[in-house]
């Protein structure tokens, strides 16, 4: 847990990018708490079902797919699937869903703008702590990988000792 964390937890204060921070109400800070903690599946959303002569199908299985979930934050922020776009909430209250709170971002900037948005930021290897490289793991783990051929681009054929350099 990093100093920031520590100090907004303890005493109300919310910290921006500058490091200015401001005091929080204790009902804002326990719905900010509480925001902190929502999951994808918690977002307010509804089954848009499509017409039988329409046919979809997903791009990994296969299978016909009959309807799909929209989330009221994506529809209330104009924001169509497909688009490359993420749904920013302003002030990480994430069932409040009025146009003034959402902001149309790329995925990269909304990890700069909330920190919680990241997925990965550490090995997901248990017991590593080391910093997350690619593919969801450490350089260690992503190499370890990487040699084994896991991600299908290692030659060992072309692999040879520092004294054959």
């Amino acid at each position: 847990m990093t100093l920031t964390e520590i100090l907004s937890e303890s005493l109300f204060l919310e910290f921006d990018k500058d490091g200015e921070y401001r005091t929080l109400e204790e009902e804002e800070f326990k719905n900010l708490v509480e925001a902190k903690k929502i999951t994808p599946l918690n977002y307010l959303r509804h089954w848009e079902e499509w017409p039988l002569d329409e046919k979809h199908y997903s791009k990994k299985t296969g299978n016909r797919l009959y309807g799909r979930w929209v989330y009221d934050h994506r529809e209330a922020a104009g924001a169509k699937y497909g688009d490359g776009k993420v749904v920013h909430h302003k002030d990480h209250d994430k069932h409040n869903n009025s146009a003034s709170n959402l902001a149309k971002v790329t995925q990269s900037d909304h990890c700069k703008l909330d920190p919680n948005a990241r997925k990965w930021t550490s090995c997901k290897v248990e017991g590593c702590k080391e910093p997350h490289y690619s593919h969801h793991l450490c350089l260690k783990h992503f190499m370890q990988q990487y040699r084994k051929g896991k991600f299908g681009n290692y030659d060992k054929s072309k692999n040879y000792s520092k004294d054959e350099r």
